[in-house]
This record gives structure tokens, C-alpha cells and sequence, in this order.
């Protein structure tokens, strides 16, 4: 062989080898994108200033106000959430950080089998199923906080658990159908710093029925639900009240008759409706949102939240009602809407005005009612920049038998927000 074949020969061979080269680079950069497209990182920071009627005013809107303070710079939400989905399977990992300190608010995983893509199992800490403003996100939401009965019932809207979700396939005449049910510990998400790890061996059961449609090519959209709940805690208590009739003239809790034995279960229970309708019109969109819920709920003399560890006073067992009421106009393609909200909670149905509080009757400022009348406006940019004002007018029961309740607390809060999402 001659010396330009055998140089044509190595130039061939050496150029086929870089090209092999070039080729598994561009493949692994391809698996490497192609990874990486299934990992998304995202998160919100909502930050606020806020001011309140009175100092050191307990407060659903955002939290208590410390005593002595009556306005305040404050991170209402840091978010940071790591999202990984493929080939059916989902796993969340999203955590809060504030001025508070750093908390988990979801880590769950989700699984879709491929054969019954209908079906989704799943387990972790995830927004308990049950009515609609639970899990609707706070970025998204058009008032700056859920309603007080939300806040009551759901403390951290989240729970350790597991469920399963029925959803008809996109293309079938059961897309409009959402079943949930799941098992649940019932201590809901843990605040910054607190341990809200299970304190019974009781599991709390949730299950709700959605039903959606849209209509006129999408230009309306109408849904309706239903929850369901049902569970409770061990009580560590010596006696328990309910509500019934002491003497001929004066109701209240009454004491059981004999003490409960230990870690007998103190059972709640709630039922709930939700409904949303939007629509365009000439001005923009409307949404119309209620939810309403009733129910038994136990707590203690002083509140009726839901516990996150086992509660160490007697059980006051209480029948409840609450709603909140939703308008939102948005103004063309200004990006601005005008926000309107009505929520009420009633913790104890029982019992009203001046019987709460009558002398012996056992009852307190833990039964009185509040009402919130909410307004604001929300402007939302290009870029997930948004900003918010809203004022909250709140209003509770008076009884003249209470210190303090006798006319209505000034505890109306301004909160002016900042919100970016990424």
C-alpha cells in the first residue's frame, strides 16, 4: 500500500472515531436534557406589611399580633418546591421559610399506573380532599388568607396520609367526575419548629365528589363538590361536655356523668358543599365561589382548633357551622381584579348572644360567633410579579356576660402584599 492510501485510510479511520466521539456526547447530553426536563423547581415569596385596629389583636389574617404591636413587615410565605415527574410517577417536596423559622408543607409522592391512568395513588404530607379552599394555592387565591373556619377545622391545610383519586380520562364522558378518599393522621402540617407527628393510633377519613363542566367553548366553566369527614383523637381528658339542658331555665355543657376512661376516642365529624361558576363578559372575567360546612367538633373550654398533640384538658364537644362567599371581577386585560369576601364561623351552633357566658352554663368566648367582611384589589404583571391590598372587617358575637365581648372587638386588619412567583 502506498503512502497517500494508507494516510487517506488513518484520516478516515481517526475522523470516524472523532465523529463516534461527537455522537455519544450529543446522545448523553440529549438523556442529561431529557432528565433534567423532568425536574422543575419552582416557588412563590409573599411578602407583606400589615396594620391592625389594636395592639397584640388575635388575628386569622396571618396570625396573632404580638402584644404591643399593631402593625408589621412580615414573609407571610417563602416557598420553594422541587417537582420530578416520569412515566407516571410524581414525588413534591415543598418547604416555607419566613421569619418564623423553616417548615415542611409537602412531600408526597403520587403514582399513576399506566394500565389505569384514571387511577393516581397517593402518600406523604399533601392538602387534605376536602372542600375547595383547602387546596387552593395561596399564590393563586384571590384573598390574602383562607377563611377563619378554614383555619379552625385545617390547621396547615396539609396531613400525613394516603389517598386515591378516580379521574375520567381526558377523552371520555367521565372526564367531568373526581372521586377522593383517603387515610389520614389528623394533626395536620407542622408549624416552623413543632413536631406534628401522629399522637393515636386513629386514622381520620376524608372523601369528596367533584363534579366540572365548561360550556360555550370554555367561556364558562361551573363546578359543584361534596366532603365528607370523619375521625377524631384520644382523649387523655377526665371528663367530657356536651351541650344540654342544666335546669328549667339554662342550657350549656354538661359533664358527663362518670369520667372517660383513657384514650377513648373523641370523635369529629363534617360535611361540606362547594360551588364555582366563571365567566366572560364584556368587562372581563367573574368568578362566584361558596363553600359551606357543618359538623361536631371537639376541643376544650377555651377553643375549638383542631390539636396537633393530644390534648391534655376536658372535651367540649360542639356542633359548628361556617361559609365564605367569593366575587371576583376582573377589569379587561388590565390585569387588575376588584375582590369581594364574606365568611362566617359559628364554632358553637347551640348557643347564642347573652346565653353565652350566663353563670354556670360552662361556656365562653370559645362560642361565640365571628363574621368577616374582606374587600380588596389584586394586580397581577407580566413576570409573576403581583400586588394586593385588602382590608378585613371582622366582627364577633357580643354577651354581656363576658369581659371584654360585651361590644365588638376592634381587631380589622389592612394587609398590603407583594407576591412573585418563579
Amino acid at each position: 500500500m502506498g503512502l497517500i492510501p494508507l494516510t487517506l485510510l488513518t484520516f478516515s479511520a481517526n475522523s470516524q472515531s472523532q465523529t463516534d466521539t461527537v455522537l455519544q456526547s450529543v446522545k448523553k447530553l440529549e438523556t442529561e436534557i431529557a432528565a433534567m426536563k423532568k425536574a422543575k423547581v419552582s416557588g412563590y415569596i409573599q411578602t407583606q406589611y400589615q396594620i391592625a385596629d389594636t395592639a397584640g389583636i388575635k388575628s386569622y389574617s396571618g396570625g396573632d399580633f404580638k402584644e404591643g404591636v399593631d402593625n408589621r413587615f412580615m414573609v407571610r410565605r417563602g416557598r420553594i418546591k422541587a417537582d420530578y415527574k416520569s412515566k407516571g410517577v410524581q414525588t413534591v417536596l415543598q418547604i416555607d421559610v419566613t421569619e418564623k423559622g423553616l417548615a415542611i408543607k409537602d412531600a408526597y409522592i403520587s403514582f399513576s399506573p399506566l394500565l389505569l391512568n384514571a387511577v393516581t395513588f397517593t402518600g406523604g404530607m399533601f392538602n387534605r380532599p376536602f372542600g375547595y379552599e383547602i387546596s387552593y394555592s395561596s399564590s393563586m387565591r384571590e384573598s390574602p388568607e383562607r377563611g377563619r373556619m378554614s383555619g379552625i377545622l385545617f390547621p396547615g391545610e396539609r396531613d400525613l396520609g394516603a389517598k386515591i383519586t378516580l379521574h375520567g380520562p381526558e377523552k371520555s364522558k367521565w372526564n367531568f367526575l373526581t372521586l377522593e378518599a383517603g387515610l389520614f393522621n389528623g394533626t395536620g402540617a407542622p408549624k416552623a419548629g413543632t413536631d406534628a407527628s401522629d399522637f393515636d393510633y386513629f386514622k381520620d377519613f376524608i372523601g369528596r365528589m367533584a363534579l366540572s363542566k365548561s360550556f360555550k367553548e370554555g367561556n364558562i366553566k361551573a363546578s359543584v363538590a361534596g366532603s365528607y369527614y370523619h375521625g377524631g383523637w384520644a382523649q387523655d381528658t377526665v371528663f367530657n361536655f356536651t351541650i344540654g339542658q342544666i335546669n328549667d331555665s339554662t342550657s350549656g355543657f354538661v359533664k358527663s356523668s362518670g369520667k372517660v376512661k383513657r384514650f377513648t376516642k373523641a370523635e369529629r365529624e363534617y360535611a361540606g358543599a362547594d360551588a364555582q361558576l366563571a365567566f366572560q363578559s364584556a368587562w372581563g372575567k367573574t368568578v362566584l365561589r361558596a363553600e359551606y360546612i357543618a359538623g361536631r367538633q371537639p376541643g376544650n373550654s377555651k377553643n375549638s382548633d383542631s390539636p396537633q398533640a393530644r390534648p391534655a384538658d376536658n372535651t367540649y364537644f360542639r356542633k359548628f357551622n361556617g361559609a365564605y362567599f367569593y366575587f371576583i371581577q376582573s377589569i379587561k386585560e388590565t390585569g387588575l381584579s376588584v375582590v369581594l369576601k364574606y365568611d362566617w364561623f359559628d364554632p358553637n351552633s347551640d348557643m347564642q348572644g347573652n346565653t353565652i357566658g350566663k353563670t354556670g352554663n360552662n361556656t365562653s368566648q370559645a362560642d361565640l360567633k365571628y363574621t368577616t367582611l374582606g374587600s380588596g384589589l389584586r394586580y397581577d404583571l407580566k413576570g409573576g410579579l403581583s400586588f394586593t391590598a385588602w382590608y378585613d372587617m371582622v366582627k364577633n358575637e357580643t354577651t354581656q356576660n363576658i369581659e371584654g365581648y360585651q361590644k365588638d372587638i376592634k381587631d380589622n386588619v389592612i394587609t398590603l402584599r407583594m407576591q412573585l412567583k418563579f
